[in-house]
């Protein structure tokens, strides 16, 4: 399974989120819009620990049923590089399945949804100390925060790649993913 808010599991019947265990180096510097906030609600007691590279790493079992002479690729790291952007999303996805439009259009719409929930929680945090006549100026970003947080990740997931939702979809509906 993939780690890291990209699925979900079931304990007693209730299912679970696996929770964030890494955000954006952007922590790290207070320059950044995360890292001042987080040095504003710690009083720069705070410190951020960059990971190194590899910080994560996606590993499939060999698939026998790949058809011969496409890629079969079974591992991907994740660098902290982003300024490679699309052409490491376009990279990763033609050794998974060259040519499958639709699956990178899926996954930037996967990626534009992290950039919003991101955006989402700045907003949350900045309206928890903002004066109230100012909390107008948050609220469009801390409702949409709320919208897409009532969903499941494994949900969401299935709403993206297997139904193919855009993000103002989501915003009116999420189906729920099949058992």
């Amino acid at each position: 399974r993939t780690g890291g808010c990209t699925h979900t599991f079931r304990i007693n019947g209730c299912e679970w989120d696996t929770g964030l265990h890494y955000t954006s180096e952007g922590m790290g510097l207070p320059t950044h819009r995360a890292g001042a906030l987080l040095k504003f609600m710690s009083r720069g007691k705070q410190e951020w620990k960059r990971l190194d590279d590899p910080y994560d790493q996606v590993i499939f079992p060999p698939d026998q049923n790949v058809s011969p002479g496409r890629p079969n690729y079974n591992e991907y790291d994740f660098n902290t590089d982003h300024s490679l952007g699309k052409k490491l999303s376009r990279e990763i996805l033609d050794r998974i399945d060259p040519g499958n439009e639709f699956l990178l259009k899926q996954c930037e719409v996967w990626m534009e949804l992290a950039t919003i929930i991101n955006k989402g929680f700045t907003a949350l945090g900045s309206k928890r100390v903002t004066p109230p006549f100012l909390h107008f100026l948050l609220s469009k970003k801390v409702n949409q925060l709320y919208t897409l947080a009532s969903y499941s990740v494994r949900d969401v997931q299935y709403a993206i790649f297997n139904c193919g939702y855009s993000i103002s979809d989501l915003y009116e509906d999420c189906p729920t993913a099949p058992p």
